[in-house]
């Protein structure tokens, strides 16, 4: 019995504000994010990491030895394909998805010693076609979470690893999550155990298990890194924690018959969540406008186009903060109702695409970035500088 446990760490989470990712990024191997690496180097838990272009650039720009440390542990550590920015891809064209993608698989690929060709797509968002294009950029496979589908929906989900039909009539291997890994592990950092974790993991009885998880979620509570390590020392589990590669030596991929209610095909996301009020629907409609124009973006536009697909940009606006139940010491038995405040990313999308207009329009933008202070634009112009190193300055 095996579990692979898959973490997406978006640094443009809604719930992370750019102020306190920079933060996390500080102080070199005594920074919040390193030291969070460092936890599942100690206790030797085996994790897949899925991170966005984007935050793989922030990271080697100010903490690049948390880099070192996954690439010094790739025995632990195991990285999948992302693309570059944390994207809605059913919004975006042929052309618009595929530089994304080539952009974020340039990156990671450059930077880490142990890649997965597999793909974790953002908010597990995919069309038939894109499937397609994924194939042509030499990736082996996809996710997919049943839990984030509603009633017939995801019922008609297979449960266990299958393949799914290409229109170019190939066949793409899907692995699907068990939510219920999700949820036990949100409850358990949120109580300061590892109780629930285990009881789900006990609870499934395939031989493997896939977990997805947001790496963020530590950050956004009080004493998160304590809560991990609380997590990952208390875990208890008759399942051996194994990378994707290891699995994937074992597993079988069934075809699904349509005949019998489940999907051969990547089903259709709802919008909703992203687009409930349409409160950015101008927003989307402008970028969508700008991006016909992608095959004639230079660098520095292509740079700032990316800044602004962001899934989160749109979240930050439509969503709710969430709210949930505390403890707030490990031998405590009270619970306190906390919130977890959206930021303000909407605004901060909203400056990227005027930026954008600015850059088309033959505007400097250089000495008025060079005098910000704003957190966002910070992190906006660290990500600039591994651009301008990469090989991308020639487009």
């Amino acid at each position: 019995m095996f579990v692979v446990d898959i973490i997406n760490f978006n640094a443009d989470a809604s719930c992370l504000t750019a102020k306190r990712w920079l933060e996390m990024l500080t102080g070199n191997k005594k920074s919040e994010f390193y030291r969070w690496i460092e936890l599942y180097v100690f206790y030797q838990r085996k994790v897949v990491l899925g991170f966005p272009g984007a935050t793989v650039a922030d990271v080697q720009c100010l903490c690049p030895e948390a880099w070192q440390l996954v690439n010094d542990n790739s025995h632990l550590f195991e990285v999948l394909l992302r693309p570059y920015s944390h994207d809605l891809a059913v919004l975006r064209t042929d052309l618009g998805f595929e530089e994304n993608c080539k952009v974020g698989f340039e990156l990671i690929q450059k930077t880490f010693k142990k890649v997965s060709n597999w793909f974790l797509p953002p908010e597990f968002m995919l069309t038939s076609s894109q499937l397609v294009q994924l194939k042509r950029l030499a990736v082996e496979g996809v996710f997919i979470n049943p839990g984030r589908f509603k009633g017939q929906r995801q019922d008609r989900l297979a449960k266990t690893p299958y393949l799914i039909q290409t229109f170019d009539n190939e066949l793409f291997p899907c692995i699907p999550f068990s939510y219920e890994l999700t949820k036990g592990y949100l409850n358990s950092l949120h109580t300061f155990s590892a109780e629930d974790w285990n009881i789900a993991n006990s609870a499934l009885t395939d031989q493997f298990a896939f977990g997805w998880r947001d790496g963020e979620s530590p950050f956004f509570i009080p004493d998160g890194l304590l809560r991990e390590e609380t997590w990952l020392r208390k875990e208890n589990i008759k399942r051996s924690r194994v990378l994707l590669s290891e699995a994937l030596l074992l597993l079988k991929f069934v075809l699904p018959h349509g005949d019998a209610g489940t999907y051969t095909q990547y089903p259709a996301h709802t919008l909703m969540p992203w687009m409930r009020e349409m409160r950015m629907l101008g927003f989307v409609q402008d970028l969508w406008w700008q991006e016909q124009e992608i095959a004639h973006f230079d660098s520095l536009t292509k740079f700032l186009w990316l800044q602004s697909i962001n899934s989160d940009i749109l979240s930050a606006i439509e969503k709710d903060s969430p709210q949930i139940q505390l403890k707030a010491l490990e031998t405590s038995s009270e619970y306190t109702d906390f919130t977890i405040w959206r930021s303000e990313r909407g605004t901060e999308g909203e400056e990227f695409l005027w930026l954008l207009k600015q850059a088309k329009a033959g505007q400097d933008l250089e000495p008025w970035l060079k005098e910000s202070h704003k957190p966002h634009l910070i992190k906006l112009k660290n990500r600039l500088k591994i651009w301008k190193d990469g090989s991308h300055n020639h487009a």
